[in-house]
Parts: structure tokens; sequence; C-alpha cells
């Protein structure tokens, strides 16, 4: 009996799992449950980290006051070249949104939120001009909801740097 009840669970999870995985708009159900919230403005100098693993920081070894998870690159590309370079990459992005963009300090926050559940993480990423010809930049990524994201975090941002990869070797 019980092993009945236990399949008929996970029969029902996988049904709901296939129906949002086919039928993407149901999904926006989900979104007002899980507000992003008021998120504050990131300073990298300054940053401070919890000690919860949602998160991710990547960061040149000058620039952020809390330990980086990993180290940025330097790319052969204006400032502005970086950040089209960035951009291009987001557009490919599911559920993917800018939410603030600060031009002045080439700094800007996203929010990608979840297949199914739509849970948002939020990522802000700073492009740091080195010279006229060469950049790098920290990214900050995130969960919003719950203690643990399983690597979600990292391993998007390390997808998102493999993708920069090419950019390096000009």
């Amino acid at each position: 009996m019980g092993f009945r009840i236990a399949a008929a669970g996970v029969a029902g999870v996988v049904v709901i799992v296939v129906f949002f995985r086919l039928y993407p708009p149901a999904g926006a159900v989900f979104r007002p449950l899980f507000p992003v919230g008021k998120t504050p403005q990131i300073s990298f100098n300054s940053l401070t980290r919890s000690g919860r693993p949602n998160q991710f920081l990547v960061c040149p070894q000058t620039l952020c006051g809390a330990a980086a998870d990993a180290r940025a690159g330097v790319y052969p590309l204006t400032a502005g070249g970086l950040r089209d370079r960035l951009f291009t990459l987001f557009a490919d992005e599911p559920q993917l949104d800018i939410m603030r963009e600060d031009a002045a300090n080439n700094q800007f926050e996203l929010v990608q939120r979840s297949p199914i559940m739509r849970f948002p993480d939020v990522i802000t990423v700073r492009i740091i001009p080195l010279g006229p010809a060469r950049s790098t930049l920290a990214i900050y990524s995130r969960s919003v909801y719950g203690y643990s994201d399983l690597g979600v975090n990292r391993a998007r941002v390390t997808g998102w740097l493999k993708r920069l990869e090419p950019a390096l070797q000009q």
C-alpha cells in the first residue's frame, strides 16, 4: 500500500513537471508567488556574503571586499565591447530580465527565474575598464529564496564565462 502511494506521488510530480516544461506559460502562475523584492545596490568593494551556498562570485583580485569563488579574466575588449558581448549572451538566456542599470559605473542587475517554479536569482554584473582595449568584470549571482541552489548560480556564471572565452583569444 505504501509503495502505491509513493508511486502515485512520484507520478503526479512527473506529470506536473512535464506539463510546465511543455507549456511554459503555465509557469507564470508561480511568478507572483516568488517576487524578487527590494534588492540593495551592490558595491563590490564592500560586499559581504552570507554563509549560504546559494551564491557565486567572480571578481578581479583587486576589486572585491569578499572572497571570490573564481577570479575574472582580462578581455582584450573595451568596456563597451565586453558589455555588447554580454548582452548578446544574455539575449539567449531564458527567463532573464534586466532590473537596473547604472551606466556611470558600468554595472547592471538582472533577474533570472527557474524554469518551472519561477524562483528568482539576482545577478549583478560590473564591467571594469583596464585601458583603451582591455577590460574585466565582476559577477555576483545569488538566490533570493532558499538555502541551497544545487549549484545553479555557479553553473550559470561559469557557463557565461565559458561562452565569453572566445573573446579572450582575440
